[in-house]
C-alpha cells in the first residue's frame, strides 16, 4: 500500500508543478487563459483527491516488483537517447521508433519501454551527462513499478513518470532546465492537430484493439514526418502537439468515453501553449501535458456527478 501512496504523491506533485508554471505563464500570456487554467487546476485537484480516496479503499495486496521492467525502461531510454542525440533524429521520431519496435517485438514490455523512451526524449541543448540519464532511468523504473495500480487507464501517465524522474534528477544534481519563448497562438490548427492525434489513437487502441503504445507511436511518427510539410508555419511545434495528444488518446475507454476524449483533445493545446516556455529540455513533459488534460476533464465530470448525486 505504501508504494501506491509514494508513487501517487510523486506523480501528482510533478503534474501540479507543471500546472502551476502554466498558470503563472498564462497570466502574462492571456487573462482568459489564466482564469481558464485556474478552473482546470481546481478540477485536477478534485480528480487527485478522488484518486486518493480510491487508493484508501483499494485492497491491501502487495505490489510486486518486476526488475525486467526496470531493464526495459533503461533499454527504451538509452536507445531513444542514442537515436535522438547521436543520430540526430530528434526526440519525437526517436521515441516513436522505439515505441513501435518495442510494441512489435516485445509487446509484453511495450509500456516500460515506451516509458523509457520518454526519459530519453531530452533536448541536446539541455546540460547533462550520462550519469544523469542513468539516474533518471532508475528513478523512472521504480516509479513505473510502484504506480501500476494508480491512475489506471489515464493517458499521459507514462510520460508523467518520465517527467517525474527528470524533476527528481534535476533537484538532486541541481541541473538547469531550458527556458524558451513562445510566438504562437492557440489557433484552430493546434486544436485540429490535437483532436486528430487524440481521437485516432483512442480509436485504434479501444476499438481496433491495437496496442496503446503502437497506436500512439505510429500516429506520432506520421505526424512528425508530414505535419512540418503540410503546415510549415507550425513545423517547430505541430509534431509535439500531436504526440502529446496521442498520449491522452492512450486512455482506456473504461476510464474515458469518446466525448470526454474530444474535450480532452481541446485541453491539450492549452496546456501545451501555457507550459511551453518553462521546464524545457527534459523528457516526459508532453506526457504530463496529456495527463493534466485527462485529469482536468476527469475532475469536471466527477464534480458534476457528485453535485447531481447530492441533489
Amino acid at each position: 500500500m505504501w508504494a501506491r501512496y509514494i508513487s501517487f504523491f510523486i506523480l501528482s506533485a510533478s503534474m501540479l508543478y507543471l500546472v502551476i508554471y502554466s498558470i503563472i505563464f498564462s497570466f502574462k500570456f492571456s487573462l482568459t487563459a489564466f482564469f481558464l487554467l485556474l478552473v482546470f487546476g481546481f478540477s485536477i485537484l478534485y480528480a487527485i483527491f478522488t484518486e486518493f480516496k480510491a487508493i484508501k479503499k483499494s485492497s491491501k495486496t502487495k505490489t510486486t516488483f518486476n526488475f525486467l521492467s526496470l531493464l526495459c525502461v533503461f533499454g527504451g531510454a538509452l536507445s531513444t537517447y542514442f537515436l535522438n542525440i547521436y543520430l540526430s533524429q530528434g526526440s519525437i521520431i526517436a521515441a516513436s521508433l522505439i515505441g513501435i519496435i518495442g510494441s512489435i517485438f516485445f509487446p509484453k514490455y511495450s509500456l516500460p519501454i515506451y516509458t523509457g523512451a520518454f526519459v530519453g526524449m531530452i533536448s541536446p541543448d539541455f546540460s547533462h551527462n550520462f550519469y544523469h540519464i542513468c539516474a533518471a532511468c532508475i528513478i523512472a523504473g521504480f516509479i513505473y513499478e510502484l504506480s501500476k495500480e494508480i491512475f489506471v487507464g489515464a493517458g499521459g501517465k507514462l510520460g508523467t513518470i518520465a517527467f517525474s524522474s527528470w524533476l527528481i534528477t534535476y533537484l538532486i544534481f541541481d541541473l538547469t532546465l531550458l527556458q524558451s519563448s513562445f510566438n504562437y497562438q492557440i489557433g484552430y490548427e493546434l486544436l485540429l492537430i490535437s483532436f486528430i492525434g487524440a481521437i485516432t489513437t483512442y480509436v485504434l487502441y479501444n476499438y481496433f484493439s491495437l496496442d496503446p503504445v503502437l497506436s500512439s507511436a505510429l500516429i506520432s511518427l506520421i505526424g512528425a514526418l508530414i505535419l512540418p510539410v503540410i503546415i510549415p508555419d507550425l513545423k517547430n511545434i505541430s509534431p509535439s502537439v500531436i504526440m502529446a495528444a496521442t498520449f491522452a488518446g492512450m486512455s482506456s475507454k473504461k476510464r474515458e468515453n469518446w466525448y470526454k476524449m474530444i474535450l480532452i483533445s481541446f485541453i491539450v493545446p492549452i496546456f501545451f501553449t501555457c507550459s511551453y516556455c518553462n521546464l524545457g529540455g527534459i523528457g516526459g513533459k508532453l506526457g504530463t501535458i496529456a495527463f493534466s488534460s485527462v485529469l482536468t476533464i476527469d475532475g469536471i465530470f466527477i464534480l458534476l456527478k457528485d453535485i447531481s448525486y447530492k441533489n
